[in-house]
This record gives structure tokens, C-alpha cells and sequence, in this order.
């Protein structure tokens, strides 16, 4: 079966998000730690500077140092869609492609005629089904994407099939 696929920014920014929850160790912790830690230190720190600042009412340097703080926490963590935008922009024109699914494996080709990539389905360490996509591993820091909208039901399960019979991907 072959698809025409493009990726929107909300379609990456999800993929990115199911790959950092499914990476490495080091990147999964890193990744919760960016998405939940950051936020409860920034109102930790907002606190602080609240007690600091009524029992002093002045501008010392330790309420400085949490404002500072503060701002810095809640900035990591909404920085985070716009690195994730950068790299969207940077990447959008290898989107839009041809993808070709075979009971083999899988062959990406870009419209702009740049690149094409070939994968059998063993070669994926896992993959995740979501309501809108299979989302494919093939290592730690990258993904392919086969979006759902684009296959009937009866394709959808034949990838399924495909997947779940990869020696590597059994589940």
C-alpha cells in the first residue's frame, strides 16, 4: 500500500513527546523531569520569594535569586514547544513523501526527491499505536510515523499484523 504522508507541527509535537516517554532512561527522566519537576520548582521558588518578600518587604538578594529562579523553571518548561517548533521548521520540507508498506518492511521516499529510506519491520527496537498513528522506533532518537487516517481498517490491522510478527517487536 502506498500513502502520501506529511507531518503537521501538532502531529511532531506529540511524536516528540511519545519519544522522550520512550527512549533512553536518561532521556525519559530527563524529559519528565523538564515536563513536571520544572513547574513544581518554579511555584516552590514563587512561594519562597512570597514568604522572603513579606517578611522583609524589601528587594534582597535572596528574593532576587527567586525571582530569578522562578522565572527560570516556568521558562524551561514552556521553552520546550518552541525548541521543539525550531526543529519542526528546520525539518518540515523532508516531511511531505511518499511512504510504501509492504509485508517486509517499510520505503520513505521525500518529494523533494532528497532522500529515501528503506526499513525492514525488525529493524524498529518497539512501536506504539495511537488512536492516530503507529509510531515506529527504529533507534533512541528518531521516529516514523504511519499516520491512521490514511489506512482503511483492514490495512491498519495488516500493519499491525506486520509489526507484532517482527521477531524484535513481538509484544
Amino acid at each position: 500500500m502506498q500513502l502520501e504522508v506529511d507531518v503537521s507541527y501538532e502531529q511532531y509535537f506529540e511524536a516528540t513527546r511519545l519519544l522522550h516517554l520512550h527512549t533512553t532512561r536518561k532521556r525519559r527522566w530527563n524529559f519528565l523531569f523538564a515536563w513536571y519537576g520544572y513547574p513544581i520548582l518554579g511555584v516552590v521558588f514563587a512561594i519562597f520569594t512570597v514568604l522572603l518578600w513579606s517578611t522583609d518587604r524589601r528587594l534582597s538578594p535572596s528574593v532576587v535569586f527567586n525571582i530569578g529562579a522562578t522565572i527560570f523553571f516556568f521558562w524551561c518548561r514552556f521553552n520546550f514547544a518552541t525548541r521543539v517548533r525550531k526543529m519542526y521548521e528546520q525539518q518540515a520540507k523532508n516531511f511531505p513523501g511518499t511512504m510504501t508498506l509492504t509485508p517486509t518492511g517499510l520505503r520513505f521516499e521525500r518529494k523533494n526527491g532528497t532522500a529515501s529510506t528503506d526499513y525492514r519491520w525488525n529493524a524498529f527496537e518497539q512501536w506504539l499505536e495511537q488512536p492516530e498513528m503507529f509510531l515506529l522506533f527504529p533507534g533512541p532518537l528518531s521516529f516514523v510515523r504511519i499516520p491512521k487516517d490514511k489506512l482503511t481498517a483492514a490495512e491498519q490491522d495488516e500493519v499491525r499484523g506486520w509489526l507484532s510478527s517482527a521477531p524484535q517487536l513481538a509484544k
